[in-house]
């Protein structure tokens, strides 16, 4: 289940890089469904995954520290991403150009892209560690 899990999270660090900074509509619409097909691992796989590294035995503690981690991530994130945004113009009477509406946005897609790769290096470092110590590297699928 790691590797997998490992897969997902390096494909959604990828996508909004690739897909959602600075896309035409065609390319977030693209990032919309490679995301919405890989982000899911993070909640179906992550129980699973905390099983078969610490073991049931110290299951609850890890998740417990895990779901705390992933609950600052989501208090920070929100006024984070407010503050990347920034004060729009007031007036919406105002004609943008589709770039000038996006613009906004690439900072958040690439605040959410870097925070995801970076996600993505210390899964790889938890599955290195983990075979390591159990001697060995087998793909788990």
């Amino acid at each position: 289940m790691l590797d997998r899990f490992l897969v997902q999270v390096l494909i959604s660090g990828i996508s909004p890089l690739a897909l959602w900074l600075d896309a035409s509509r065609a390319r977030f619409l693209a990032f919309v469904v490679v995301y919405g097909m890989v982000s899911g691992g993070y909640s179906a796989l992550l129980p699973t995954t905390i099983a078969e590294i610490y073991g049931r035995e110290q299951y609850s503690s890890a998740n417990a520290a895990i779901y705390f981690v992933r609950g600052l991530g989501a208090l920070v994130g929100a006024p984070v991403a407010g503050a990347l945004l920034g004060s729009q113009p007031g007036d919406v009477k105002q004609t943008r150009t589709p770039a000038e509406l996006r613009a906004p946005f690439n900072k958040i897609a690439g605040f959410d892209g870097v925070l995801l790769l970076i996600t993505g290096v210390c899964v790889v470092f938890v599955r290195w560690f983990d075979a390591r110590a159990k001697g060995r590297w087998k793909w788990i699928a």
